[in-house]
C-alpha cells in the first residue's frame, strides 16, 4: 500500500485558517483609531491562533494576507507594505513562541517582542516614513499604546491558550481517512 505524500496544510486546515483570517479582517475592520497613529486592535487574536496551532509559517501568511485584506476592505490612509512586514513578522513570532508551547513565560516573550519591536518600533519607524513625522516625537505616545496593549496580549492570549488553543488543537489532530478514500 501507497502512502500519500504528507502536505503542509490539509483542506480542514486550510479551512481553519481561512476562518482565522476572516477574523483577523474582522478584528482589523473594528479596531479603534485615534487619530492617524494610535490604533487599539485585536487582530493578534487571529495571527495568535495561527501561530500557535499551525506554527510560523500560518502566522505569518495570516498576519500578511489579514493585513493586506483588511486595507481592501477598510482601507485607511495609503497602503504601506511595512505594516504589512510587521503584521507578517508578528505571525512568525508568535508562531516560534507558542507552536506547542504555551506557558505563560513563553505568551509574554512573544507579546514583548510583536508589541515593542513590532508595534512600537517598526510600525512607529513605518508611520514616521509614511507621514514625514519625526520617529522620536512619536515614540512617546506609541509607547503607552504598546504597553497598554501588551498588557491586553497578555491577558487574552493567556485565556486563549486555557480556553480555545485546546480545542483547536483537538480539530486540527490528524483523524484515519475513511475507508472509501483509503488506496487498495
Amino acid at each position: 500500500m501507497k502512502k500519500k505524500p504528507k502536505t503542509l496544510f490539509s483542506i480542514k486546515d486550510i479551512a481553519i485558517l481561512g476562518v482565522l483570517l476572516a477574523l483577523y479582517v474582522v478584528c482589523g475592520v473594528f479596531s479603534i483609531r485615534i487619530g492617524t497613529i494610535f490604533k487599539l486592535g485585536f487582530t493578534f487574536v487571529a495571527i495568535a491562533c495561527a501561530g500557535a496551532i499551525y506554527g510560523p509559517v500560518a502566522g505569518g501568511t495570516v498576519g500578511a494576507l489579514g493585513d493586506v485584506i483588511a486595507f481592501m476592505v477598510n482601507p485607511t490612509g495609503a497602503y504601506f507594505p511595512g505594516f504589512t512586514l510587521t503584521a507578517f513578522l508578528s505571525g512568525v513570532v508568535f508562531g516560534v513562541f507558542l507552536r506547542n508551547k504555551t506557558a505563560i513565560f513563553r505568551i509574554i516573550i512573544a507579546s514583548f517582542i510583536v508589541e515593542f519591536v513590532g508595534g512600537l518600533i517598526l510600525n512607529t519607524f513605518w508611520i514616521s516614513v509614511l507621514y514625514g513625522k519625526g520617529f522620536t516625537v512619536l515614540l512617546p505616545g506609541r509607547a503607552t499604546q504598546a504597553v497598554c496593549m501588551f498588557v491586553v496580549q497578555v491577558i487574552v492570549i493567556t485565556l486563549m491558550n486555557k480556553f480555545l488553543f485546546p480545542i483547536l488543537r483537538k480539530l486540527t489532530k490528524e483523524e484515519e481517512e475513511p475507508p472509501l478514500l483509503r488506496e487498495c
